[in-house]
């Protein structure tokens, strides 16, 4: 979860929850706690309660390390959506787009490409196999096939030297 988006801030998101209780029994602030944060039927919720304890007990910087990491991870991904909007080369992230930008991307580059176009389009990407396989299928098809994906809440094809997209609503 990022501290911000757009006009959404999380200014004490990377403080442990410890600390803000006592800032909370402190001044005197009434704690409200959600109740589904102890349903273990959730995977945050089971990772919180279950597998993380275990890990802390361990490793106790474990905590730490991995809020490093996932901020290591959030910069990366921004570089990515970078590196994403340059390799369009000026063209806008809309489809129909020309498959001539992944043919000349190198094979890393293509998928990134995709995903951050569908991340775009507000859409899951495919799992990393089909992702890979498709983006395959796109960089080396001839003008005579038309690979196509078709998911639960999107499709894409290639038609006229274009990839495509359609949202299933």
């Amino acid at each position: 979860m990022p501290e911000s988006r757009g006009r959404v801030l999380r200014p004490l998101l990377g403080l442990p929850r410890d600390a803000l209780q006592a800032y909370a029994e402190f001044h005197r602030l009434a704690w409200v706690e959600d109740e589904s944060n102890a349903d273990c039927r959730y995977t945050r919720n089971f990772l919180r309660h279950k597998v993380f304890p275990l890990i802390a007990s361990r490793f106790p910087k474990a905590g730490q390390q991995l809020a490093a990491a996932a901020s290591r991870f959030s910069e990366v991904d921004s570089l990515l959506e970078d590196l994403a909007s340059l390799d369009l080369r000026g063209s806008p992230p809309e489809f129909p787009m020309s498959l001539g930008l992944f043919r000349d991307l190198p094979d890393t580059r293509s998928r990134n490409l995709l995903r951050a176009m569908l991340t775009w389009h507000q859409v899951q990407p495919p799992d990393e196999c089909r992702l890979n396989e498709f983006v395959r299928q796109l960089r080396t098809t001839g003008n005579d096939r038309h690979p196509r994906i078709d998911l639960a809440r999107y499709s894409l094809w290639c038609k006229a030297g274009h990839l495509h997209f359609k949202r299933q609503d």
